[in-house]
């Protein structure tokens, strides 16, 4: 059986534009944060090669952009230069965040002696 077209679709909300321009800017900065990281995560790529070949990936994904006016090649080549600048200054290496300490458990309240009379 075909289910029956709705004869009233629901209308698409249009999607809201960002007022302010460091809305923006932070925005494309977390992608760009996320795409750093999964280049940090994959093995073998261009990260193996060094500093170099994240240049040659940014560059190459950067005249994609350019020729297709893709926003997202703008963004990975971004990307692709944040991981090749920390990799210039030895910093690719180091972990993503230090591991949560653990709270040593909070020795027993002592017991309160009752007064004597």
């Amino acid at each position: 059986m075909t289910k029956k077209k709705s004869k009233n679709p629901q209308p698409k909300k249009p999607e809201e534009k960002a007022s302010y321009f460091d809305d923006v800017l932070q925005a494309i900065l977390g992608i760009i944060n996320e795409k750093v990281r999964i280049l940090k995560t994959r093995r073998g790529g261009a990260s193996k090669y060094g500093a170099d070949a994240m240049f040659i990936c940014g560059t190459e994904s950067l005249a994609a952009g350019q020729e297709n006016r893709n926003v997202d090649s703008y963004i990975q080549a971004a990307a692709y230069a944040v991981a090749a600048s920390m990799q210039l200054i030895g910093q690719w290496e180091i972990e993503f965040a230090p591991p949560p300490e653990e709270k040593a458990p909070e020795p027993p309240a002592p017991e309160k002696e009752e007064e004597k009379k």
